[in-house]
């Protein structure tokens, strides 16, 4: 026989695995998959499961099956530092005057409440993730087929174990969540509309007895509509609502008996809202030690999480019991977590309590310039305060000037490998492309010997020059630079700003015109030689953008000498999320070199029109125009209508970087070839090369079918082909048929047709 709390325990833990991968499979997602993984799964105490064969194979499978499917660790990385950034918001944004913080003069220097603003992570990911996967592909962090595949049969056992387990124990019928239960509470959960979704969760919180984690998500679905301010309701309904967050909450801990986790970052996060709600009261000192008592339970719960130690150390901050979150600040500075801010946040509480030998030593794990001033003694404490706020504009000055640089640089080394890459077998350092005298001077001895050599690899790299669009690559660096700068900071889309940095531009851009006009008519002629070459580096494109990028820096620098501390922090996460869309380096500056979605200014027309260059690079961009306008019809009339499933991998189209790799590897496709094929078709049998005059088998062009003398045949059992390639000898013929399991061919032949009416008769 077993008692009513083995029972319990044995229907919660039941719960808390069929509950688990059915979000795994609702979410879709990899980082919930992670999040599962580390809080959940794999964080079970076996002590406290039933002992049953069975489930432990499954959850022993499931593990493994999670593990072979985890998050990348960059995208791991990527999520943890915007949850860090969305952190240090929240503080500043409470605490812009950091001198009244260090002081501790104001008791309401630290009322808010990050616990329930930003929580901890496996909360914050789940609230925002739509957020997060606009700064990504979504399709990015979905599951792999077979992921779920595999998941969706674990779930299935795992029912039928949770039912033959639920007559073993003999706890009754209702404790046990069946999937239709689950699959509801999910969906409750991924709504949208907080209001709706306490609602929601409150008509079915009969169902959910024996699942504990039901009533922390509940409170805190509670308590994040009393602390959103964003929604237009009465304090007095606030009042109402955090009132029930506070009785959920307690609800949740009337089964610490039967917890079933080793670490519990869950309750964890519960306590810490709890005191928040409690801290925000106003008057806590009534409830002081039992606040003190949930703080450091939640650090005994955690098993040492960072994310909740650093909500522990605000909320020991917000009763100013300064020794406490002093030692857990030490803590996560040590484990350079959110270094620079609890660096700065320490440094602060050893100036308040004039440690000055805990501050030395933070001095070897800080850069200085980071931290706030430990005062002399004949210092006042306002000039500290007035230092370090100039030293944090100076250090964000100086990031942007970095962010600046590199991509400059980055738009440089474009401009540069349109005519550099002098072997296409050969991997070149990106050094070999910047716009310093030195990396002159060694292409030019590259193009030198290049020319000697007796291997014709000067005359292949004449022809590859043939199909270079130099007014083009330039328009399209210009463009892409400056739409990229104008995302760095509002300041900058003033119409007059803007109208500055063209003019700049463009008045540099007369000075080497002609240089350009030259190699773009040797590059037409064939004549693109060694001497040619040498003549266009007398264009540097960093030379040609630098006088403007000055000017808009030093707009930006001024905008930053009258900003406060949530403004620097603001501007800081913002330049980041650009630094991740522009794939540059992070600006960290004298600090341990480690490693949200800006609206991109979109403008009616380009910044720079290739009237610039004339009526040669005016058709060059109508011609760009219609082929990219061709080459999008063709990939979407294909995925939509022609393409079967996992059959997109075996097309490829110009433009993609599928496309550039495919010709890489099929070095013996000729240069000519090359430029006028739009779409390849090869899965692995004979390649299709569709082409401005026709369809080319391989890619030869003795072997091309204009798209009018293509003829459908029809094969038993609706094995479809198309008729390529037909020669007639008198009374001989030789065709060659096309059959395709990915294809829809009998569509793929009315696409066809249709492409003859785009190309006409052309000669190949």
């Amino acid at each position: 026989m077993y008692t009513d709390e083995e029972k319990h325990r044995a229907a919660y833990a039941l719960n808390m695995c069929t509950v688990s991968i059915s979000q795994i499979i609702a979410y879709d997602d990899l980082n919930i998959l992670e999040q599962e993984y580390d809080t959940i799964l794999n964080n079970l105490d076996l002590e406290k499961i039933p002992k049953d064969e069975a489930l432990l194979r499954i959850l022993r499978q499931l593990l493994d099956t999670i593990t072979y499917f985890k998050i990348q660790e960059g995208d791991r990385k990527f999520i943890e530092r915007e949850y860090q950034e969305k952190m240090r918001n929240a503080l500043w944004a409470a605490v812009p005057n950091f001198g009244v913080f260090v002081a501790g003069t104001d008791p309401y220097t630290m009322a808010f409440s990050l616990a329930s603003q930003v929580g901890v992570g496996y909360m914050n990911y789940r609230r925002n993730k739509n957020e997060y996967l606009l700064q990504r592909e979504k399709d990015e962090w979905k599951l792999q087929r077979a992921a779920m595949e595999q998941f969706n049969a674990l779930r299935r056992e795992l029912f039928d174990t949770a039912w033959r387990l639920a007559e073993t124990y003999g706890f009754k019928d209702e404790y046990r969540l069946t999937e239709r239960q689950i699959n509801q509470y999910n969906r409750i959960l991924m709504d949208t509309d907080d209001i709706r979704k306490y609602e929601r969760l409150d008509s079915i919180k009969e169902k959910f007895a024996a699942y504990p984690p039901f009533w922390y998500f509940f409170g805190n679905a509670a308590n994040y509509i009393a602390e959103n301010k964003d929604l237009d309701i009465t304090e007095e309904l606030r009042l109402d609502y955090r009132k029930k967050a506070m009785d959920h909450f307690k609800k949740y801990r009337e089964f610490e008996h039967i917890r079933v986790l080793r670490e519990d970052s869950i309750a964890a996060s519960c306590l810490l809202e709890h005191v928040d709600i409690l801290l925000g009261i106003g008057n806590y000192e009534p409830y002081r030690d039992k606040v003190l008592d949930m703080i450091r339970e939640a650090i005994r719960m955690s098993g040492g999480s960072n994310e909740v130690l650093e909500l522990c150390a605000i909320a020991y901050l917000r009763m100013r019991e300064d020794a406490e979150a002093a030692k857990i600040l030490r803590i996560l500075v040590n484990e350079d977590y959110n270094k620079v801010l609890n660096g700065q946040l320490l440094s602060g509480l050893y100036v308040r309590m004039r440690d000055r030998k805990g501050y030395e030593v933070l001095l070897q794990r800080v850069d200085p310039q980071y931290l706030y001033p430990m005062p002399e003694s004949d210092q006042f404490e306002s000039d500290a305060e007035a230092d370090f706020l100039n030293r944090q504009r100076l250090l964000l000055k100086k990031k942007y000037q970095r962010v600046l640089a590199d991509l400059v640089r980055k738009y440089s080394v474009r401009w540069n490998k349109l005519t550099s890459v002098f072997d296409e077998e050969r991997i070149y350092p990106e050094k070999f492309f910047w716009d310093t005298a030195q990396s002159e001077v060694q292409r030019c001895i590259t193009v030198s010997r290049l020319f000697e050599e007796r291997r014709g690899k000067g005359r292949r790299y004449t022809e590859r020059m043939h199909q270079v669009e130099l007014y083009l690559g330039m328009l399209d660096n210009l463009n892409d630079l400056f739409r990229a700068v104008l995302d760095i900071d509002e300041c900058l889309r003033e119409s007059s700003q803007i109208d500055q940095a063209v003019h700049q531009v463009e008045e540099n851009l007369d000075s080497v015109r002609g240089v350009i006009d030259d190699a773009q008519e040797a590059m037409h002629n064939g004549g693109f030689d060694q001497e040619a070459y040498i003549s266009l580096q007398r264009v540097n494109f960093s030379a040609i953008v630098k006088p403007a990028m000055i000017k808009m820096y030093r707009r930006i620098a001024k905008g930053i000498d009258g900003d406060d501390m949530a403004v620097i922090t603001a501007r800081e996460a913002k330049l980041n999320r650009f630094c991740k869309d522009q794939e540059l380096e992070l600006p960290e500056i004298a600090v341990d070199p480690g490693s949200a979605v800006g609206a991109v200014l979109r403008r009616e027309h380009e910044l720079f029109a290739p009237e610039l260059f004339g009526d040669s690079a005016v058709l060059a961009q109508k011609r760009r125009r219609a082929e990219k306008k061709l080459i999008d019809d063709m990939r979407k009339e294909m995925n939509e209508n022609v393409v079967q499933p996992n059959g997109q991998k075996f097309v490829f189209y110009k433009g993609d970087e599928s496309f550039r790799r495919y010709l890489d590897i099929h070095t013996k496709v000729e240069p000519l070839v090359a430029r006028h094929t739009y779409m390849i078709i090869d899965n692995g049998e004979k390649a299709l090369f569709f082409t401005g005059a026709g369809i080319l088998i391989d890619g030869k062009r003795t072997k091309c079918t204009k798209y009018h003398e293509v003829k459908l045949t029809c094969g038993k059992n609706g094995d479809d082909g198309i008729v390529l390639h037909e020669i007639t000898f008198g009374e001989l013929s030789y065709k060659s048929t096309y059959r395709n399991k990915f294809l829809d061919m009998g569509t793929l032949y009315r696409f066809i047709q249709e492409l003859s009416d785009c190309f006409g008769e052309q000669e190949g």
